[in-house]
């Protein structure tokens, strides 16, 4: 079974940006450059009365990036503008992860430096996905 975190990583490595061989599940490799996907606990479901539901899922996307020199850190902030912008871009493009029933992909919440070492930051991306699920119902 393909996951719809899996189906996330598919789509994520379409991006020109995201040039790392692998996009890890649930951890974030300790080099830098690398980039995993977690899912987050939330999630928003509305159902309706012949079973069918909209559910919005949220992933947060980690990367981690050279922070030592500003010119790094300026450097990662605009990388990650980029990613936030081509997410938007794709939904608005219709291009969305291979999910039944997908409706929208959109940025959560932008990123930020979760977690900074010397010479290293961990960013963070909050991505979000609404998609229908058909009923059972009748």
């Amino acid at each position: 079974m393909v996951t719809n975190g899996e189906k996330i990583k598919t789509w994520l490595k379409r991006c020109d940006l995201v040039v790392v061989e692998d996009v890890d599940t649930d951890r974030l490799e300790a080099q830098v450059e690398s980039i995993g996907i977690y899912k987050q606990a939330q999630r928003d479901v509305t159902e309706f009365v012949d079973g069918s539901k909209v559910v919005s899922e949220y992933y947060y996307f980690l990367t981690r990036r050279n922070a030592q020199l500003e010119a790094e850190r300026i450097n990662s902030q605009a990388f990650l503008v980029m990613i936030e912008d081509w997410v938007e871009e794709q939904n608005r493009l219709g291009n969305r992860p291979g999910i039944e029933g997908i409706e929208e992909v959109f940025i959560a919440n932008g990123f930020y430096m979760i977690d900074s070492e010397t010479d290293e930051a961990v960013y963070q991306i909050s991505i979000g996905i609404t998609y229908q699920k058909k009923g059972n119902k009748y």
